[in-house]
């Protein structure tokens, strides 16, 4: 009888145990259905309603890191052709030997981390760890992205400023051409003293050359 208890007892505790395992399972693995039912749907939706589809995240990820090793790869090419009073054509570097190589930026024909590994084959700034590599490059994307638009605000002020010159130059414009007019009519008809005008000079701000 003991023996048996025992053996009773040994079956219950296993299953219980089994049925909490799959209990904690199931629990897991509803929201990651869940999740994966919304995104299909979610997908589903926006290519019906407007005819496109939403990069995902390891094509967002794998376009960071392919603009980055272009970049990179080209500025580095072209401190070198230059040492050689050469010049770096970087309309033939982006859409032509670049792309022979990782293919264009909507299609890269390797992955993020095979990128990754080529640019830490080339570069100690670049981790030699996979994950680490992509991640350095990700944020030498970023800080280009940021640099580039701090660039585009520069000009856009600067552009603004010119527009700001040239409209207070045709106003000026206008009354010289009104100062003209009344001392045309002095000449004409009045013996009253002749006006002097006051000549302003304006200089022009040349625009800063970006490199």
């Amino acid at each position: 009888m003991a023996t048996t208890t025992k053996s009773t007892v040994n079956k219950n505790g296993s299953a219980t145990a089994n049925a909490k395992s799959q209990a904690t399972t199931n629990t897991a693995t509803k929201p990651a259905a869940s999740a994966n039912d919304l995104i299909g749907r979610v997908t589903t939706t926006l290519k019906k309603t407007y005819k496109v589809n939403l990069n995902d995240r390891k094509k967002r990820v794998a376009l960071k890191v392919y603009h980055a090793l272009r970049e990179k790869m080209g500025l580095d090419l072209q401190t070198q052709v230059r040492k050689n009073n050469g010049t770096f054509d970087w309309q033939k570097w982006n859409n032509k030997v670049f792309v022979l190589l990782f293919g264009k930026p909507e299609a890269p024909k390797y992955s993020a981390p095979v990128m990754a590994k080529i640019a830490s084959y080339f570069y100690d700034t670049i981790s030699e760890e996979p994950t680490q590599a992509v991640a350095d490059l990700v944020e030498f994307n970023r800080q280009s992205l940021e640099r580039r638009n701090a660039i585009l605000e520069q000009s856009e002020d600067e552009d603004l400023e010119g527009d700001d010159e040239e409209f207070d130059d045709s106003v000026l414009d206008d009354e010289d051409d009104l100062d003209a007019a009344a001392e045309s009519d002095l000449d004409e008809g009045d013996d009253e003293d002749d006006l002097d005008d006051d000549d302003e000079d304006f200089e022009d701000e040349e625009d800063d050359e970006l490199e």
